[in-house]
């Protein structure tokens, strides 16, 4: 019996291993695939708000180009190329914005798609005006009311991308490590 008790009791040990064992790797394999979608995910948060950030410094570049051209008294042919290929710019990075949304929209929660969806929307529905307009002042005015919208919306799309990463709780962990060592 002493045998037959030794037997059982390293069978008993062998299985509580292997199932800590099984346990163990799976815990640990969730917990590299969780890590795994969070940098994709900030990585592509990244990404679209590169996007943004582009857009906003060529429509402000536009802006700023467009004012100082309704303020010239002459206006010439490069000036107004110049401008229309601002505009076309700007126009093309609207539809570089929604592809790298569309491209990124996988890992994406829902809030913040259907934020950058309706904020896709709006920058779709503005046209940018191109050179030689008539009511310059009023287009200078309805543009900078747009640049002062698109930021607002930019700003509160960052700060839900910052919820959804949650980056102050990280931060705030973060520090608390650095600080006890």
């Amino acid at each position: 019996m002493d045998e037959n008790f030794k037997w059982i009791v390293l069978t008993i040990i062998s299985v509580v291993a292997a199932v800590f064992s099984i346990l163990t790797y799976k815990r640990n394999r969730r917990l590299e695939n969780e890590n795994h979608l969070y940098r994709i995910k900030m990585d592509s948060y990244a990404k679209v708000l590169g996007e943004i950030t582009t857009f906003l410094n060529r429509l402000q570049d536009y802006v700023k180009q467009f004012k100082e051209y309704g303020s010239t008294p002459l206006e010439s042919t490069s000036r107004d190329d110049e401008i229309n290929r601002l505009a076309k710019n700007v126009d093309d990075l609207v539809f570089a914005f929604d592809e790298s949304v569309t491209k990124n929209s996988l890992v994406i929660s829902q809030d913040v798609l259907s934020k950058l969806n309706s904020f896709s929307l709006k920058l779709f529905g503005t046209e940018i005006p191109e050179a030689r307009q008539s009511k310059q002042k009023q287009i200078v005015e309805e543009l900078d009311n747009y640049v002062a919208e698109i930021i607002i919306d930019a700003n509160d799309i960052n700060e839900l991308m910052r919820r959804d990463l949650n980056i102050d709780e990280l931060n705030l962990s973060l520090y608390r490590r650095i600080k006890t060592k």
